[in-house]
């Protein structure tokens, strides 16, 4: 035990170094919408910023001269591209006073994409565009500057609100943080915690949490180690690889201490434990990494990789636990027997007899579940609007929604045309029709740029309007493109949507006499693809995790009778998350995608063990096998349901809604499973048996 404990430290001390990144960019998926992006990044720079306000500067020297120094702090950090300061707009960078320079720029075209500039020289924006391929250690670099100069504005009696798209990723990366540094160190605690009350031995529960802990650290730090960055997604990893091995390891044990009641020696019961629960907790790993596996063929890279390594994780984890749990219960000579008399495991199979007595009020009701899950569940919402994976009151939602009260526009869809195309179709400018559409709050492209240099330099515009479409990332470097960028407020899927297709038709029409060719892209409307990509990975998955499943459950039944018992059993917590999730929360995002994934994960493990122990004592089991099989199994089915739904529980906790969403339903479903075992399988399985019969005590 010490020599495992030691390496789960050594592992988890490296693992603390898995870096987060939940850039947008991160979430296009893979196809068209990443090709188009690319396109933006390589000729523009990309489409990421954040807004700074700073509002109660006015005229008063040292705060304006405070004021006048801040685009230069920002524009040093390396995550930054550019920063579009009004007190620094090219062609008027020095000379006038900085009061003075602030109310030539309100004059200027180009401060429109600052928005309403106060010209008493009360407000300033700033637009500070980001560097695409900026580290974390960078982006969280900038964070700390923009809390610097909050601080600083706080001082000074200036009030400083920052926004934007980056901010919100940098907050999703803590968020993600702190599930790996507090909430999975906290479901092993409490796992561990409730399985030595109830086993009344802290040595048998570590030698069931250790094994099971070192399978999360070990999956986690061998991702750091070949490179692939944390997510959201990806941060849910340890703690299913942890829950799934314990569920295995769990059986283990209760085995062994059924062996150790009667007499028989730890080396000796350890043995036959492992000989008993090895080929149901084989089959429940190969259906789980199967689940999981047909992540795979997500075209969202964080999905893909979280299914190939909880498959590859879990297909190499449960089997090693298996054997260190077997070592680790060997050496316990020390640890208590429990004691013999009337089986702790009686009020499980009284209970299966009971289920069966009842089957058509059990069967009805979850024919009920069912049918409202599939009814139900089709109007689920897929927004695409991060800021609601944040609670109420939390300083970037508020910040972020504040400043679009005010009318700033923080989000935007990249119009990419042909430079070929004309100015204009019959005396219109394309700027001037994308701004007439609803939603859309301003538009920079290349007829602001003219506007703006003729502003500023007259009869000598000409030769200055190719470096400052240029300057303005508003034509590519081999002239070749053009560039608008269509600010809109923030919104959900379909709202973004809309806009992307009102754009995108505009854009046709106007480059239809001209026979140029144009599409719309951008971070954000790479994420509606993603969402889109989302909803068919669950139905895929779990479409294939059924199919796989059901195969392994006909390679080992021997009718079609236990065949649909196992099957409706297993099913059955899948549909009651379903459901619950569309009462509760009615929609799916990152994380709910892969509740159902882990739910029938979990769920098949307790129903392989129970189908297998009936067939333990006799080739062809009888209803006393049967029930002798709920008696065995009960009760490490309940230590982990109990374990898991306490550790899931936790994590609902979170102030992060995509973890919290994921361990509430995650604990929803692991109860539901223990249900669906105790009362649908037998309602199902043990089809008729007399109650006279069933209900006889087995000796």
């Amino acid at each position: 035990m010490a020599v495992l404990a030691l390496t789960t430290a050594l592992l988890a001390r490296y693992a603390e170094g898995w870096v987060p990144d939940n850039r947008i960019a991160s979430w296009v998926q893979r196809g068209e919408a990443r090709e188009q992006y690319e396109v933006l990044v390589r000729d523009f720079g990309g489409d990421e910023f954040i807004l700074l306000r700073l509002s109660g500067v006015d005229a008063e020297a040292s705060r304006l001269g405070w004021a006048d120094g801040i685009g230069s702090r920002i524009a040093d950090s390396p995550a930054v591209s550019e920063v579009l300061d009004p007190l620094h707009l090219p062609g008027a960078e020095e000379g006038p006073p900085a009061l003075e320079r602030l109310k030539l720029a309100g004059e200027r075209p180009l401060s429109r994409v600052l928005g309403e500039i106060d010209r008493t020289g009360d407000r300033i924006d700033l637009l500070i565009g980001i560097v695409p391929e900026a580290t974390t250690a960078e982006r969280e670099g900038l964070v700390a500057l923009i809390d610097e100069l909050r601080s600083e504005a706080r001082e000074r009696e200036v009030l400083l609100w920052a926004a934007g798209h980056p901010l919100v990723t940098s907050a999703l990366d803590a968020e993600s943080g702190q599930v790996e540094r507090v909430f999975s160190p906290l479901l092993v605690v409490l796992s561990l915690l409730v399985i030595t009350i109830i086993f009344r031995s802290l040595s048998i529960a570590l030698a069931v949490a250790l094994p099971a802990a070192l399978a999360s650290v070990a999956v986690r730090a061998a991702l750091r180690a070949i490179g692939w960055p944390s997510n959201m997604i990806l941060v849910a990893i340890g703690p299913i690889v942890f829950v799934i091995v314990l569920a295995s390891l769990l059986h283990l044990v209760s085995a062994f201490r059924r062996e150790r009641a009667r007499g028989t020696a730890p080396i000796e019961a350890a043995r036959r434990a492992w000989r008993r629960v090895l080929e149901a907790a084989l089959l429940a790993a190969g259906t789980t990494a199967v689940g999981f596996g047909v992540f795979v063929t997500s075209g969202v890279e964080a999905v893909s990789r979280l299914g190939l390594a909880v498959a590859v994780g879990i297909a190499i984890a449960t089997p090693t636990a298996l054997w260190l749990c077997r070592l680790m219960l060997a050496g316990l000579e020390q640890a208590p027997a429990p004691r013999r008399g009337r089986s702790a495991g009686d009020p499980w199979r009284r209970l299966a007899a009971r289920a069966l007595r009842r089957r058509w009020a059990i069967l009805s009701s979850a024919g009920v579940i069912f049918a409202l899950a599939a009814v139900l569940s089709f109007d689920l919402s897929w927004g695409t609007n991060a800021l609601d994976y944040f609670p109420a009151g939390h300083p970037v939602r508020e910040q972020f929604l504040g400043l679009e009260e005010e009318g700033a526009a923080l989000s935007t869809i990249e119009l990419i045309v042909e430079a070929t195309a004309p100015q204009g179709s019959e005396g219109t400018s394309l700027e001037d029709e994308l701004a007439a559409l609803p939603g859309v709050r301003r538009v920079i492209g290349p007829e602001l740029v003219r506007r703006d240099v003729e502003k500023i330099a007259g009869l000598s515009a000409g030769l200055l309007y190719a470096p400052a479409l240029r300057k303005a990332h508003r034509v590519s470097p081999d002239g070749k493109l053009q560039r608008w960028s269509v600010f809109t407020a923030t919104g959900d899927a379909a709202e973004m949507r809309g806009h992307a297709e009102r754009v995108e038709r505009v854009a046709k029409a106007w480059c239809r006499p001209s026979g140029a060719s144009s599409f719309v892209c951008g971070s954000l409307l790479g994420t509606l693809e993603m969402q889109t990509e989302l909803i068919s990975t669950l139905v895929t998955s779990l479409g294939l995790t059924v199919l796989v499943t059901g195969l392994l459950f006909l390679l080992i039944l021997r009718s079609l009778h236990e065949f649909g018992a196992a099957m409706v059993t297993n099913l059955f917590p899948v549909a009651l998350v379903l459901l619950v999730n569309r009462l509760t929360f009615a929609q799916i995002d990152a994380a709910t995608v892969m509740v159902t994934a882990v739910v029938l994960g979990l769920a098949v493990d307790n129903t392989f063990h129970i189908l297998l122990a009936a067939r333990h004592r006799e080739a062809r089991p009888r209803i006393r096998e049967r029930l002798r099989a709920f008696q065995r199994v009960g009760e490490p089915a309940l230590v982990s349901t109990l374990s898991l739904t306490i550790g899931f529980a936790a994590l609902a906790s979170s102030g992060f809604a995509p973890t919290a969403r994921f361990g509430f339903l995650v604990s929803v479903g692991v109860a539901a499973a223990l249900c669906a075992d105790l009362l649908v399988l037998p309602a199902l399985w043990l089809e008729g048996i007399r109650n006279g019969r069933a209900t006889g005590r087995s000796r």
